[in-house]
């Protein structure tokens, strides 16, 4: 059977595909296929990322794949606020759905940058990235679990680092002078032994 030939149609081939316990390799092949018949196709870089995601690998490919494609979104949102008035008169409810779709779809790309940046440890720029896509959708899902999840993330760590902080100035400064207490203490005593007031020299050193 021939394959097909547009792209989300592609794309789902790849989503079958990479069901199967060794299909991740065909599955990128579909989804590469998919993205050179039209680069924006989500139904393509979304699982190509998480393919990526789950080989722990190729983190800057994915990167770049989402952001070309926000970078393409910002670029049709320019074009279509250049509409003539009259025009989106006409379309006004159509242009509305468009909108709400578009926003989502750029959340979900935000959210998904969010967890690239999670798997690469870069937890300031998925924090940013999560917030992001809040803001163009909150009620965004995969937004609100992705944050809540590297939220918990981060206060582990931070309980962590507590727990294994080197010893603070304060402390560091309380031992130094306990320290210089001893060695007076010891001086002191050794001083006591050595015969105090009479300065005589012991016999078994004569």
């Amino acid at each position: 059977a021939a394959l097909p030939t547009q792209p989300r149609a592609v794309a789902l081939l790849g989503k079958v595909v990479a069901t199967s316990p060794d299909g991740a390799e065909k599955a990128k092949r579909a989804f590469t296929k998919a993205l050179a018949l039209d680069c924006a196709c989500l139904d393509a870089i979304l699982p190509l990322v998480d393919v990526y995601l789950k080989e722990k690998k190729n983190y800057p490919t994915c990167l770049d794949l989402l952001h070309r494609a926000l970078q393409q979104q910002q670029e049709l949102q320019i074009i279509t606020t250049t509409t003539p008035p009259k025009k989106k008169a006409a379309n006004q409810h159509h242009d509305d759905d468009n909108q709400r779709k578009k926003k989502e779809d750029a959340s979900l790309l935000h959210a998904k940058v969010a967890s690239v940046y999670v798997a690469s440890n870069q937890y300031a720029d998925a924090l940013a990235s999560y917030h992001r896509a809040l803001s163009l959708n909150p009620d965004s899902q995969e937004a609100q679990r992705g944050l809540q999840a590297l939220e918990q993330l981060m206060q582990q760590q931070q309980q962590q680092g507590r727990h294994q902080a080197p010893p603070s100035s304060a402390a560091t400064s309380r031992m130094s002078e306990d320290d210089d207490d001893d060695l007076s203490l010891a001086a002191s005593s050794q001083q006591r032994r050595g015969g105090g007031g009479g300065g005589e020299t012991p016999a078994a050193y004569i």
